[in-house]
């Protein structure tokens, strides 16, 4: 069972776009959720293939980071509605404001849209509209928005070692921004959703461990 959250507390976990297309995976995200100490738990889900569709367009069409990025935030909002089709018990995709993080039985789907205008307004430096930002970066800036207790990257698998966030971005297990959008966050587990166990690693501003 994870460290327990603070109460009142909101845990943000970010879905995978790889674990989209696993027939396995609502029921090993409820397996998991129902591991972890009680908490608002606020989901946003990555593109997956999706997402890979528009990368290979602009590749070939040259398309534009931001024209792609519009897109790629479409697609997001997509898989959310594809998430809350596959896990009906989750209320949404709601608006970040629409979260009651003071309910610790709560499991909402963030409306991603709505999150990214809420950054615009919010954030000095807004998220760029760049291939260097995927769901992870958003997760983490929904974290930090949102002032969740943790962020939890829900994987197919763990990093090859534990690490600093620069490490696993240069390792392409996260993105690119994700180590400038994270660096405020007090504690990130990393957790490979297909293992039976769901083996993790535990990143916080002291030490990451396993």
């Amino acid at each position: 069972m994870s460290a327990t959250v603070q109460k009142g507390g909101l845990r943000v976990v970010k879905l995978g776009g790889s674990l989209l297309d696993w027939p396995e995976f609502p029921a090993q995200l409820r397996a998991w959720l129902a591991r972890q100490t009680p908490a608002c738990h606020a989901i946003l889900t990555g593109g997956g293939g999706l997402a890979d569709v528009i990368r290979v367009l602009d590749r070939n069409h040259a398309l534009g980071e931001a024209a792609s990025h519009k897109l790629c935030i479409d697609v997001l909002a997509v898989t959310a509605r594809i998430l809350s089709m596959v896990l009906p018990e989750a209320r949404g995709p709601l608006p970040p404001h629409a979260i009651e993080r003071e309910n610790r039985s709560s499991l909402v789907i963030l409306d991603l849209p709505k999150l990214i205008e809420l950054d615009a307004q919010r954030s000095a430096r807004p998220l760029p509209a760049s291939w260097d930002v995927t769901a992870d970066s958003i997760a983490a800036r929904a974290a930090v928005l949102l002032g969740a207790d943790e962020l939890v990257l829900l994987k197919s698998a763990l990093p090859q070692r534990a690490g600093s966030l620069r490490g696993y971005a240069d390792a392409g297990y996260v993105d690119a921004h994700f180590p400038v959008c994270a660096k405020s966050i007090g504690r990130i587990r990393l957790v490979s959703l297909r293992d039976a166990d769901f083996a993790e690693v535990v990143y916080s501003t002291s030490q990451p461990h396993r």
